[in-house]
């Protein structure tokens, strides 16, 4: 794994206690085989949507209806009443790393996922995948990105959610350098 595990920390905010994960959300400069497959994701486009992060929901998998594999954006209340367990704080790009800080309910994640919690009290690191939208900037035939190739690369990230995985691979994982309590 590349990067260093952190702890969690116990912290009340705003009246209500919260289990604090240091997250790395993005390796940037790098090739993600995801669900389009393999797309470049560039430091220059994230850059752009470091803020946006902020206040954007954590959930225990993506956000889906039914069936898994058609997955969906966490903006509709009952997808976040099913799979919402926290939210974003200060989001940062520190070396070709989207970082933030991911503010987790303990009781509300011990009811939609303790497996979560379990490894959270062990202070375990997990697996999370990005949910955004953007618009692809397509590959020219035969590109390459340090000898990786590529069809596309992520432009206008528009974030919405940062998932907690625990059945599916991410397409950016921990032995990229990205998970929660990662840094």
């Amino acid at each position: 794994m590349n990067g260093s595990i952190e702890r969690v920390c116990r912290a009340r905010y705003e009246g209500h206690e919260w289990l604090i994960c240091p997250v790395t959300m993005i390796v940037t400069n790098s090739v993600w085989s995801g669900s389009n497959g393999p797309m470049l994701v560039a430091t220059n486009e994230v850059r752009k949507s470091v803020r946006e992060w902020n206040h954007c929901p954590v959930t225990v998998d993506h956000p889906h209806r039914g069936r898994e594999t058609n997955l969906m954006f966490a903006d509709h209340p009952q997808l976040l009443d099913r799979f919402a367990v926290g939210f974003l704080r200060n989001p940062r790009l520190v070396n070709n790393r989207l970082q933030a800080d991911a503010f987790i309910d303990p009781k509300r994640v011990k009811a939609v996922d303790a497996r979560v919690y379990q490894a959270l009290l062990k202070s375990r690191p997990l697996p999370c995948s990005v949910g955004f939208k953007s618009s692809y900037a397509l590959n020219q035939a035969g590109k390459t990105w340090k000898g990786q190739p590529y069809k596309a690369s992520h432009v206008a990230i528009e974030p919405d959610h940062l998932a907690i995985l625990l059945d599916r691979p991410p397409a950016c994982g921990l032995r990229d350098g990205a998970g929660l309590l990662v840094t």
